[in-house]
């Protein structure tokens, strides 16, 4: 339950935004590891197969035929709790070696029956659990009484011993039902890994568009390449690059953010080249540049991926996580403790929209009349304005003073 409710508002069992191919290969090796150490399953399958027409005897006298299909079936449902906790665990992991701990802490858990009856048989939990324990049980398996005995040749003959010592390696139908459910899982969850996989390289588990604001930073001596690449020196005002950053591909393995136009949102022409937040593998962290602004003189001795602000060190695929630490900023020299918000301009539901809107399928908040911006944060302005001359003459209501959201006192005037 606790994987399931993790990160379930926004993006969904906490699914991370993305992980490395050394994670990925870990994660399918972990489903196939997995599979092949899970034995309730087949454990289950064998027996109800053995059942499925025959007489099942406890000691060759009582039967427990029902007995034992109702506690296979328990084994079933175990073995598939065991698999989907697999799956969500192996899903959410970021970490190689949390992978293999948490594959060994599930079969743990799955044994913990195997392991009580192990102690119990020991004498652990009292004379009388070891008694009980250690008494000697056979079950038995005989053609059913209700089937009309025919003549069997010696190949059935020997198929027949082999599912009865509860193999499932003889070719009579059932069995390879049984094999065929049991390496059914193992594709499932594979395939599985596999969609997971495709729906992080297309960001269904991350935020697509995102509002950026840098603090008060200013760089009194910026290098910026002119059209005619000759680099000028100018007064760099960071606050200039907030706004709209949408991904658009990925460097190094991470989705790339792009500048958006101020006044609509959309992307920049062919002659304006927007800033850029990436992830920069050579220093292990994510960062903001501009291809035209340098920092140093014609580009000779460049930060790493040209950064103007860093975060600090972080493997972590989603942008958003960085902001619960200080980035550093360059200002001619390094500059800490500088701040940055990132937020996400997506909406998953009405507050995301502060309940001034609703929230459209393109995840997009679509406000009031009342009021507006990106997360409908923001009231309208009062469109007209009245003198006090005019309102103590009462002339106010023959014309529109103010939104009626934005003029609590002419509201009240009104009532």
């Amino acid at each position: 339950m606790s994987s399931v409710s993790n990160g379930m508002k926004r993006y969904g069992s906490g699914v991370p935004a993305g992980v490395s191919n050394m994670v990925r290969t870990a994660q399918f090796i972990g489903a196939f590891v997995g599979v092949l150490m899970e034995d309730e399953i087949p454990q289950g399958l064998q027996l109800i197969a053995n059942g499925a027409g025959h007489a099942l005897l406890l000691n060759g006298q009582r039967d427990v035929h029902r007995r034992v299909i109702l506690s296979s079936m328990f084994r079933l449902l175990v073995g598939y709790l065991f698999l989907s906790s697999l799956f969500l665990a192996i899903a959410q992991s970021t970490d190689v070696i949390q992978i293999f701990y948490d594959l060994l802490a599930l079969e743990f858990v799955e044994n913990i029956d195997d392991i009580s009856y192990a102690l119990a048989k020991r004498g652990f939990f009292g004379r009388s659990m070891l008694i009980a324990t250690n008494e000697s049980y056979n079950l038995e398996v005989q053609p059913s009484p209700h089937r009309e005995m025919r003549r069997a040749s010696t190949a059935s003959i020997n198929e027949r011993r082999l599912t009865f010592s509860g193999l499932i390696a003889s070719n009579n139908r059932v069995n390879h039902i049984v094999r065929s459910v049991y390496f059914l899982n193992a594709t499932i969850l594979l395939v599985g890994l596999s969609i997971l996989t495709v729906s992080q390289k297309n960001g269904l588990y991350r935020c697509n568009a995102i509002n950026v604001l840098f603090d008060e930073e200013i760089w009194e001596h910026a290098y910026v390449r002119l059209p005619d690449d000759s680099i000028e020196e100018r007064l760099l005002i960071y606050s200039y690059f907030n706004g709209i950053y949408q991904e658009e591909g990925y460097h190094d393995g991470y989705p790339r953010y792009i500048e958006q136009n101020k006044n609509d949102g959309t992307k920049f022409g062919s002659s304006v080249r927007g800033a850029e937040i990436i992830y920069c593998d050579e220093i292990g962290s994510w960062v903001f540049m501009h291809p035209e602004i340098l920092t140093s003189p014609y580009g000779e001795e460049e930060n790493e991926c040209g950064w103007l602000w860093r975060s600090h060190e972080t493997k972590d695929y989603d942008l958003l996580s960085t902001t619960d630490g200080a980035w550093e900023a360059w200002t001619g020299e390094v500059k800490p403790l500088a701040f940055v918000s990132i937020s996400c301009t997506e909406c998953s539901e009405r507050s995301d929209c502060n309940y001034h809107g609703h929230c459209g399928e393109d995840k997009k908040c679509t406000c009031y009349e009342s009021h507006f911006g990106d997360s409908c944060e923001f009231e309208l302005p009062c469109q007209s304005l009245a003198t006090e001359k005019a309102l103590a003459m009462g002339t106010f209501g023959r014309f529109v003073l103010c939104s009626f959201y934005q003029a609590p006192q002419l509201r009240s005037q009104l009532k």
